[in-house]
């Protein structure tokens, strides 16, 4: 399995995915670990100030001999994948990290698949080793639409939910920053260098790198690009989605959309329709999932609304405010908000200001802790998921629906299709239609009783594992 971060990342970085990679393998280790030999490979976020080569290193995991994990040092492809974003170049054609992989095939395997849960922090050059490895299975999950999009999430200039079919110079508004390449490998190096061996290089990196010990996600201030370097960038962004998806369709022998949602765009991106199946992830939610309401009763008063997630405007943060700003005050007054919202560092927004007296109660926290999550979502009536983008399938829309809160959804993504009741889904930036919603369920709360009717449940991590045996055989 290959993914830009480790899945037992000690900072949490890779969200979402690494939660479910790191289920994934803790599940494939427990139950299958006779006759499964796993392998994590990552790349793209470990350089190495002394020894500049490109070359795979074998690391430590909290499975040990259980699961070998592997990263690739000094990527010429930084990753996360919106680092890269100034040196597609590297992403399209770089040709170090294909000879790095087949180093990598051939002194561990043979293998018999080879999962790719994100195509960032590597060059696309690597999926050509498939065809000197016909009997290796490739399969790409679609976690995010990297290989549409080089900023990741179809969001563009950071205000709206982009249809864009071609990319090239007007994809260079989606990205305000231009990270110069040595700057970045200092700053991953001091990363790489202090974890392994703290008290020898501690005083060389910090000459080498400078005193500064912040994460290297810090926002760094723009730098003017050269006309060369600025006609190097567009020329790679005119020929991205066409060559990724050109080289997805000729090497990759199954892409896995994570929902409905999602498949649909990649086909209209240019993926196969005959490489494509929908395989929903597993979650470990699935395991106390109630599958029906844990609000002992609906029609109590007063209604509770909540929102958990970030301050980002992609999120439906600031669209939400918009909502509960406008709600009619006769209505607002039988509702509780829940905000639990965390901030989003170095954001350009500030914090929006809503007018909390009009409603029955009004609680907003900077987010909130995992296993606070139960108490927190205990009684209430409805969650939620605005999101203006095509969020693949947000894990909070599953906890909450595992936690027995039903949720109200915009029309983008894939969280509406944990449920198939159109009166749990709005259209996505629309303020009036969400408002009539969110009246409707206050007004007739017996109506929430419907989204465990139409509620397609929640996949076990050991379901999922059992659908991609399947798959990898």
């Amino acid at each position: 399995m290959y993914n830009w971060i480790p899945f037992d990342d000690k900072n949490g970085r890779g969200g979402g995915v690494t939660v479910y990679l790191k289920n994934l393998i803790d599940e494939m280790v427990k139950e299958y670990s006779s006759n499964i030999e796993v392998f994590f490979l990552s790349s793209g976020c470990y350089y190495d100030i002394y020894n500049e080569e490109t070359r795979v290193e074998e690391t430590s995991n909290v499975y040990g001999k259980k699961c070998r994990t592997f990263s690739i040092i000094n990527s010429p492809v930084f990753s996360p994948g919106y680092l890269s974003f100034y040196y597609l170049d590297k992403v399209l054609y770089d040709e170090t990290l294909k000879d790095v992989f087949y180093k990598f095939l051939n002194e561990y395997g043979p293998f018999d698949a080879v999962h790719f849960h994100n195509l960032e922090g590597v060059s696309i050059q690597l999926l050509a080793c498939k065809k000197d490895y016909p009997k290796i299975k490739f399969i790409y999950t679609l976690h995010n639409y990297y290989p549409f999009c080089p900023q990741i999430n179809l969001w563009k200039e950071e205000r709206r939910n982009c249809n864009i079919q071609d990319t090239g110079e007007i994809c260079m508004k989606c990205m305000d920053q231009h990270v110069p390449a040595e700057k970045l490998r200092r700053k991953m190096a001091m990363t790489y260098n202090l974890v392994k061996n703290p008290s020898e290089n501690l005083a060389k990196a910090y000459k080498y790198c400078g005193s500064q010990l912040d994460s290297y996600f810090e926002k760094f201030e723009k730098s003017d690009l050269s006309e060369e370097d600025y006609k190097r960038v567009v020329d790679a962004l005119k020929q991205f989605r066409q060559y990724f998806v050109e080289m997805i369709n000729t090497n990759i022998d199954l892409v896995l959309a994570v929902s409905e949602r999602v498949r649909e765009i990649a086909i209209r991106m240019g993926i196969q329709k005959e490489r494509l199946t929908v395989s929903y992830i597993g979650t470990k939610a699935a395991d106390f999932a109630l599958n029906h309401a844990n609000c002992t009763c609906l029609k109590k008063e007063p209604f509770s609304l909540i929102y958990m997630g970030y301050q980002r405007i992609d999120k439906g943060y600031y669209f939400l405010a918009e909502v509960l700003n406008n709600m009619p005050e006769a209505i607002a007054k039988k509702i509780d908000v829940t905000l639990l919202a965390k901030k989003y560092p170095n954001s350009k927004y500030k914090d929006t200001q809503i007018n909390e007296d009009k409603f029955h109660s009004f609680i907003a926290k900077d987010g909130y802790l995992k296993d606070e999550m139960q108490s927190l979502l205990m009684n209430k009536h409805l969650g939620i998921i605005p999101v203006l983008w095509e969020d693949n399938l947000p894990q909070v829309a599953i906890e909450m629906t595992a936690y027995g809160v039903p949720i109200l959804t915009s029309d983008l993504g894939g969280a509406s299709e944990l449920c198939g009741d159109k009166a749990f889904v709005f259209h996505a930036g629309d303020v009036n239609d969400c408002i009539n919603k969110i009246i409707n369920f206050v007004s007739h709360p017996e109506i929430l009783e419907k989204y465990w009717e139409n509620y397609k449940g929640l996949k076990t991590m050991k379901e999922h594992l059992k659908e991609l045996i399947e798959h990898w055989s």
